[in-house]
């Protein structure tokens, strides 16, 4: 009896030490706005598409249920710029990405147009604009866990389809 509760122990620490191992080695998945597509436009704002493309460089699949982002702007070209939001919100679908794999995928967003007017001048006239978006990917698989995220770069009009 005693040694099968010092099997099951030492079952349970294997375990527990494999669970460790897991969540030390974790790397944070990269995520890189590949364009941007028009959905709609309306009276008040408009929907778009942002295509991501979403890379895993873990030993493991990944799973998520949902992620956040705040997806701001730039509205000038300087040092220290004034950012604008232009859309925040909660992507609801699950996105599965094997192991060392990467996986496509568009996430719609909407837009108010009261806050992006003179950012569309801007881009007009340059043509490119910087972005910055941030959020929490809430991933499922293989340990549950909160992944904070934060990525910014430049759209271009060309990348607007």
């Amino acid at each position: 009896m005693r040694s099968s509760v010092v099997r099951v122990s030492c079952c349970t620490l294997i375990a527990v030490l494999g669970v460790a191992g897991c969540l030390g080695s974790f790397e944070q998945p990269a995520v890189r706005l590949e364009g941007v597509r028009l959905g709609s436009i309306g009276l008040r704002g408009g929907l778009l598409y942002a295509q991501l493309s979403v890379s895993n460089p873990n030993d493991f699949g990944l799973e998520t249920r949902s992620l956040t982002y705040d997806l701001q702007l730039a509205d000038a070209e300087t040092v220290d710029p004034e950012w604008v939001s232009l859309a925040d919100g909660t992507y609801n679908e699950p996105i599965v990405v094997g192991a060392r794999d990467s996986t496509q995928l568009e996430v719609p967003v909407e837009f108010s147009f009261e806050n992006v007017s003179a950012l569309a001048q801007v881009l007009l006239d340059r043509g490119v604009v910087d972005y910055r978006v941030s959020g929490v990917v809430d991933v499922r698989e293989p340990v549950s866990r909160s992944v904070p995220y934060r990525r910014s770069g430049k759209v271009s009009l060309g990348s607007i389809r």
